[in-house]
């Protein structure tokens, strides 16, 4: 039988872990997002181009913040967050 200290702390850790999941998933999201209004530049829809990028920053903005705000983030886990973003541009 698991004490309730030791379900808490496994019910923290899968938080983080999903935390941290929704944060590289919505990043590449907004990496989509930029490829986006390259595109409608490109294509001379300025307009449109614009308000997604505004979405896309937001976004970015959004997830800056939960980021800051996960707990027990390694040194690795950070890097290699940074590593899979840059890899997805």
């Amino acid at each position: 039988m698991s004490s309730p200290f030791h379900d808490w702390g496994q019910l923290r850790d899968e938080t983080e872990h999903l935390r941290l999941d929704f944060i590289r998933t919505d990043l590449g999201v907004c990496l989509t997002l930029a490829t986006i209004v390259e595109g409608e530049f490109n294509m001379g829809n300025r307009e449109h181009a614009e308000r997604t990028l505004a979405e896309a920053e937001k976004g970015y903005s959004d997830m800056l913040r939960l980021f800051a705000r996960a707990r027990r983030v390694t040194p690795e886990v950070k890097k290699g967050t940074a590593i899979e973003v840059q890899a997805s541009s």
